[in-house]
């Protein structure tokens, strides 16, 4: 069984910014045509768009799962590492923690599920998107349009970025 932590089919997002409806219809062109992107794949924001945000984020049961997944996964890693690390007390410990185990166990145990947890949800508020948000909250709200593009990994953001870059001077993107 492969578990993962995000469970997104893209990870990276690039947006670019134009001041006119045409170059951005044009540099989706080149989107499909030079990248192989999908036409699922980039998406139009146009000025004023209320629900820009259903086209930077498309595939909500993905997000989660990302969710459940990284809570799951990483509060089950914290809690076997803290109950390593009270074993290790219990056993090597200071004299506190070797009198009173089932606390030691408690405690670690219960710590460490919660910075599991913590940093989990640190993971799936992917703080990264922020940026790109605000850019194209910005730029709708500035009558630009702007042209979001889902990319599977780096490679594929980098393409992005590269085919945007040629036709506008403002990017945005995430991890």
């Amino acid at each position: 069984m492969k578990a993962n932590i995000i469970d997104e089919e893209h990870i990276s997002k690039v947006g670019g910014i134009f001041e006119q409806e045409a170059k951005a219809k044009q540099a989706i062109q080149s989107l499909m045509t030079e990248g192989d992107f999908r036409q699922e794949e980039v998406n139009l924001v146009p000025p004023g768009d209320k629900s820009f945000d259903e086209k930077i984020e498309t595939d909500d049961l993905a997000v989660k799962r990302t969710l459940l997944n990284s809570h799951i996964i990483l509060g089950l890693i914290a809690v076997l590492v803290g109950l390593g690390v009270a074993a290790l007390l219990v056993s090597y410990g200071p004299a506190f923690t070797q009198s009173s185990p089932m606390m030691t166990f408690i405690a670690l145990g219960i710590l460490s599920l919660f910075l599991g947890m913590m940093l989990a949800g640190f993971i799936s508020l992917r703080p990264d998107e922020d940026r790109l948000v605000n850019k194209v909250r910005k730029a709708t709200l500035n009558h630009r349009w702007v042209v979001v593009v889902q990319a599977k990994d780096k490679q594929h953001a980098e393409q992005a970025r590269n085919i945007l870059k040629r036709s506008t001077g403002s990017l945005a993107e995430t991890f």
